[in-house]
């Protein structure tokens, strides 16, 4: 339990008036006598904490906030330039099946026609976010 001495001095700053030692002193007697004057000053601490730990938490809440923004803005990035790197690594790959002979050439691959296919959906894909359109994939 606290002495009531921080209970003048905090009381006194809340109220923002300068008194002397000899009137901190008496009303610290008071205090002491006075269970009201006692809850008062208590209610005042209670009160002044809890705006401060509101403020905090707003200024937590609003680093968090910005620091997410920033992480969206990054991963958009990332995701924009692995989508145009597969792209083209997909675009090169259909290339050089052709060249070599189409799908026939290549039966050793599995799955190679529903790999140029997606090739196809991913060339659709990068043809529509340029565009500004839907950039969801299409359905057969």
């Amino acid at each position: 339990m606290m002495d009531g001495s921080n209970d003048i001095d905090e009381a006194s700053l809340l109220s923002g008036s300068k008194r002397g030692v000899d009137d901190v002193i008496d009303e610290q007697n008071e205090f002491e006598l006075d269970p009201e004057k006692r809850h008062e000053a208590r209610k005042m601490r209670r009160i002044m904490a809890n705006r401060r730990s509101a403020r905090e938490s707003r200024e937590r809440r609003k680093k968090l906030l910005t620091e997410l923004q920033d992480s969206v803005q990054t991963l958009t990035s990332d995701n924009t330039t692995l989508t145009k790197e597969n792209l083209s690594l997909r675009r090169e790959l259909a290339s050089l099946i052709e060249q070599s002979g189409g799908t026939a050439a290549l039966g050793m691959i599995h799955n190679i026609q529903a790999l140029l296919e997606s090739t196809q959906s991913f060339t659709n894909l990068s043809a529509q976010s340029n565009d500004g359109g839907d950039i969801s994939p299409k359905k057969k």
